[in-house]
């Protein structure tokens, strides 16, 4: 388990978190297919505890990471999911999800909806 030590909902710092959590548990004779992230005590943005500690320096980082996140966010809902991202996976990498036994997500995508046509 790795600890943020703010509240953050920036993806850059999630995904640092992510890559300790990784070099924790790794180890070189086992091999990897799949891992998952649980986000636990999460808050209100509003309703943050702000530290005594923070400078202008971090004020001014947040404020900036936020509108850059922001402008990830924009784009991949102007663009389409997925248009822009950190980082780039290989395309034909062995641990992509495998959707072939998949049951058909009929309740919340469009185009698993069954077709019907009149003749």
């Amino acid at each position: 388990m790795v600890e943020l030590t703010k509240p953050t909902d920036d993806s850059r710092e999630i995904l640092h978190a992510v890559a300790q959590a990784f070099v924790a548990i790794y180890g070189p004779h086992y091999r990897f297919m799949k891992a998952g992230v649980m986000l636990i005590d999460l808050i209100d943005a509003n309703r943050q505890q702000l530290s005594l500690l923070d400078t202008a320096q971090t004020a001014a980082d947040r404020e900036r990471g936020e509108r850059l996140m922001a402008t990830l966010d924009e784009l991949n809902r102007q663009m389409g999911r997925g248009t822009v991202k950190l980082g780039m996976p290989t395309p034909n990498a062995a641990w992509h999800l495998r959707c072939a036994n998949r049951s058909p997500r009929w309740t919340t995508r469009w185009e698993d909806l069954p077709r019907i046509t009149v003749r």
